[in-house]
Formats: C-alpha cells, sequence, structure tokens
C-alpha cells in the first residue's frame, strides 16, 4: 500500500512538473523574440501529451498571438497522432506540413504515392501509413486533375479511408467531378455510397442519373431495384435504358413481364436495353418476342434480339438467325453469327463461311470466331490476318480449337463471386476459380496501369471464360489455354504463338 502511494504522488509530482515547465514555454511563445517563440513551440511539441493540457488552456488566452500559436501547437499533436511512425520517419517534420490545411494533405499525398523515373518515391509506405491521408486529399483537391490524380492514388492502394469524403464528393454536381468519384467508389467496391447513389437516381441532371445507375448496377445494389422499375415507367425519363440494363445486370427476375413489355416500346433505346436484359435473366417467356424483334425495323434492335437468343439458348430460333446472315445492316449479321456459334448451330456453318469475305470487319471477325466455336478451322486464317492489321480482338477464339475440352469447361462453369484488385490479383483469384495454374507476365502497359478492376459474378451468370475475356479487352493481352494451365501474354506474343500453331496444323 505505501509503495501505491508512493508510485502515485511520483506521478502526480511529474505531472506536476511537466505543468509547470509547459507554462513558462507557453508564456515564451508571446515572446518578441522569434528564436525563442520557436524554440518554446519547439519544446512544446517534444513534450507531447504532456503539454496538451497547458496548450488547450492556453488556446483560450485573451493574447490572440499566444492563443493563435497554442492552437496551432495542439492541431500538430494531433496530426502526429494520426500518422505512423513510419510516415513520420519518412518525411520529418511532415506535421509541420499538414497542419497548413486539407491541399498541404493533397500535396503530400500525392507526393507519396507519385512515382519517379517509373519507380515509387517512397517505396516503403504501406497502406497503413497512407489511409490516414486518403480523406484529406480528397477534400484538399482543388483542381480537377489533382482530384483524379487522389481517386487513382487511392485505388491503386484500395485506400477504403478515402469513401466517407468520396461518397460527399458526389453532391459536386459537375459531371467530370461526379464521375471520378462514382468510378472510384464502384472500383472499391464501396456499398457504402449506395445510399446516396440512390438519392441521385431522380437528379435533374441526365448524366448525373446516368451515371449513378451504372454504378448501383456494377456495386449490385438490389435495394435499388425498386426505383429502376419505376423509371422504366416514366416515359419522360432518359435514364430509361440504362435502368433496363442495370435491372439485367442486378439479376432482377421480378422486372421480366415489364421488360417484355417494353420490347414494344416506341423508344429503341429501351427495346434494345430490355432485350438484352432479358437475356441476361434467363428469361424464356420471352423468346416468342425476341423472335418477332429480328424482324423490327430497327438494326439495333434486331441485333440486340439476335444476341438475347443466344443468351437464352433458344435454338428454335437458328433458322431465322441463319436468314439474318444476310441482313443489310452490318450489327445484325454480326449478333447473328455471334450468336449461331454460341448456340452450337454447326448447319450454320456453310453460311457462315461466306461471311469470312464480308465487307464488315466486325463481321468477318464475329463469324470468323463462331466457326472456331463450332469446330471449324476455317475461321482461324481470318482472325490471324485481321489481328496482324488491327486492334480487334478474335484470337482468344483459337483456344476453342486448339484445348476444345479446357475451352467448354470454362465456359459451362460460373465465376463463384466478384472479383476486384489489379490484374496479377485478378490472376490469383482466378487460379483459384479455374483449379488450374494462371501464369502471365506483366508488361510496361499492365504495370503502369494504377487502375483496379472489378469482374462481376452477377450471381453465378458470368462464365469463367467470359470472366477471362474481360480481362483481356481492355489491355493488349491475350488468353492461351493449355491442357494444365492458363497463360496470358501480350497480344503481339500471341500472334506469333497462333502462326507457329495454324502452320503446323
Amino acid at each position: 500500500m505505501i509503495l501505491l502511494v508512493i508510485f502515485v504522488s511520483t506521478l502526480w509530482l511529474q505531472g506536476q512538473d511537466l505543468s509547470s515547465a509547459a507554462r513558462e514555454l507557453i508564456e515564451k511563445l508571446g515572446s518578441e523574440s522569434i528564436e525563442e517563440r520557436d524554440e518554446a513551440g519547439q519544446k512544446l511539441k517534444e513534450m507531447g501529451k504532456g503539454a496538451e493540457d497547458e496548450l488547450r488552456k492556453a488556446a483560450q488566452y485573451r493574447d490572440a498571438e499566444v492563443a493563435a500559436r497554442a492552437k496551432v501547437l495542439l492541431r500538430i499533436l494531433e496530426i502526429r497522432e494520426s500518422l505512423t511512425e513510419k510516415l513520420r520517419k519518412s518525411l520529418p517534420g511532415v506535421e509541420e506540413r499538414l497542419v497548413v490545411g486539407d491541399h498541404a494533405w493533397t500535396e503530400l499525398f500525392l507526393e507519396v504515392t507519385g512515382e519517379r523515373d517509373g519507380e515509387r518515391k517512397y517505396p516503403s509506405l504501406e497502406k497503413k501509413e497512407l489511409d490516414v491521408l486518403a480523406g484529406p486529399a480528397v477534400r484538399g483537391a482543388r483542381s480537377m486533375e489533382e482530384k483524379n490524380l487522389v481517386c487513382e492514388g487511392i485505388i491503386e492502394n484500395k485506400l477504403r479511408s478515402g469513401i466517407p469524403d468520396l461518397v460527399n464528393l458526389l453532391k459536386d454536381k459537375a459531371d467530370v467531378v461526379f464521375w471520378i468519384a462514382s468510378e472510384t467508389l464502384v472500383a472499391l467496391g464501396a456499398r457504402e455510397a449506395i445510399p446516396e447513389l440512390m438519392n441521385l437516381l431522380k437528379d435533374k441532371k441526365d448524366t448525373i442519373r446516368w451515371t449513378a445507375i451504372s454504378a448501383l448496377a456494377t456495386l449490385g445494389a438490389r435495394e435499388a431495384i425498386p426505383e429502376l422499375m419505376n423509371i422504366l415507367k416514366d416515359e419522360k425519363n432518359t435514364a430509361r435504358p440504362l435502368a433496363a440494363r442495370a435491372l439485367g445486370t442486378l439479376g432482377a427476375r421480378e422486372a421480366i413481364p415489364e421488360l417484355i413489355n417494353l420490347l414494344k416500346d416506341k423508344d429503341c433505346g429501351v427495346r434494345i436495353s430490355a432485350a438484352g436484359a432479358l437475356g441476361k435473366l434467363g428469361a424464356k417467356d420471352a423468346i416468342p418476342e425476341l423472335m418477332d424483334l429480328l424482324k423490327n425495323e430497327d438494326g439495333y434492335v434486331r441485333g440486340s434480339a439476335a444476341r438475347a437468343l443466344a443468351a437464352l439458348g433458344a435454338r428454335e430460333a437458328i433458322p431465322e438467325l441463319v436468314n439474318c446472315l444476310k441482313d443489310e445492316e452490318l450489327v445484325v449479321r454480326g449478333s447473328a453469327a455471334e450468336a449461331l456459334g454460341n448456340l452450337g448451330a454447326k448447319e450454320a456453318i456453310p453460311e457462315l463461311v461466306k461471311l469470312l469475305e464480308d465487307d464488315g470487319e466486325a463481321v468477318r471477325t464475329l463469324a470468323a470466331s463462331s466457326l472456331c466455336w463450332l469446330g471449324s478451322r476455317q475461321g482461324a486464317p481470318v482472325l490471324l490476318k485481321m489481328a496482324e492489321s488491327s486492334e480487334r480482338d478474335g484470337l482468344n477464339s483459337l483456344n476453342s480449337l486448339r484445348q476444345p475440352e479446357m475451352w467448354e469447361r470454362l465456359r459451362g462453369k460460373a465465376l463463384s463471386r466478384d472479383l476486384n484488385g489489379k490484374i496479377e490479383e485478378l490472376w490469383r483469384s482466378l487460379e483459384k476459380e479455374v483449379g488450374t495454374p494462371v501464369e502471365g507476365t506483366l508488361g510496361r502497359e499492365v504495370t503502369e496501369n494504377p487502375h483496379a478492376f472489378l469482374l462481376q459474378s452477377r450471381e453465378g451468370r458470368v462464365s469463367l471464360l467470359e470472366a477471362l475475356e474481360e480481362m483481356t479487352r481492355s489491355l493488349k493481352f491475350d488468353f492461351i489455354l493449355d491442357s494444365d494451365r492458363i497463360r496470358f501474354v501480350p497480344r503481339a506474343e500471341a500472334l506469333e504463338f497462333w502462326k507457329k500453331w495454324l502452320e503446323n496444323l
């Protein structure tokens, strides 16, 4: 008991000594000597928490200069507590930089997440060091360029701490700012943004509503389904096509009857989106109406109907789709060619071969790809020739000829969950999904791309094959299927591989 009293008394005396020392130093904050003021301020900072109580009292002084300096010192101590030791050691005096205001946090964030000569300036700083900077960096960003760079840094480092401030940024009705914020929130998978995005479904600006709908769909916001269905009923709402598309993405089977009715809507954009949504929803009840749409006056509507029928596995539509291969519209011929390949319509091979001479490059590509899917080699030379002269996709389809079993396995197996991350992270996730090693060499174009990618499973409605194609579509990469692995290679390398393979057949 005596020892406890002595211990407590010692702590009390130490506290008294610190308070006394802090008061003396605070008095010097009002000194006419700059050197003395600076020295007192430095010592108060070094005292840290031991000086906080006296600094709070000083912040109420009648002497405005002393009060102002005390407030600054309190803020510095507060900032110091929020920063990790590694960050403080990497950037000595960082607290003094940040006390200036939010824009200083923006500048620091861009400095520590930026690169010099292709490498990070502060490679030792990790997510936990950057997390505390993200929110203030969003708030302090002034120009459009700064906002964009901050968001890129947040995405690259997966800094979810910035989500609340990004949600607030959605209230900025400048189209580009709103778009940057929503894209960043989507990349982070920030379901926290859903309530604010739903509020914006009634915004007066078309672009705001459109962006909000797309973001809600990508975030899997099924709670938005009732409001999206209400949008479909408002003939004056320009967001109806996007709402229909979103309902398909969200798996809103309760919307099927309304979407079938919209196949006769006077707005062709609505008809196109409704058809696509019904295909995604597996709405076989819509097959008769979709077959009728193959004769619609609008080519894009006919093309959308063809793709939807393929998604629904409607083999009864094959004769009509073969007729569509002679359609005057490029989009219809291409969509029909793709649909016949997806439906496994081997009886259409002779007519698809004729399309290899079509005037439309996209039509030739889709016809050649479908021929590969149907087991015909006649389309392979066409795909290689077009890949040499353009950036058009198509090489991946050759895998269906070289590794038909692997191709069908990937086509028949659904992606079980959403995948989010940079390319290499997605490879590792896909490896687990496929049960097969996934290999690849990250080229400069990939390593310099700061964006995270989101592959949506759409509740098991996306196949592993579709996921692979989605990953390669936005970058100059292709995948090569082997019997025991999947390889991602740059497009030029893939082209050489397939040339040699075709020569050796």
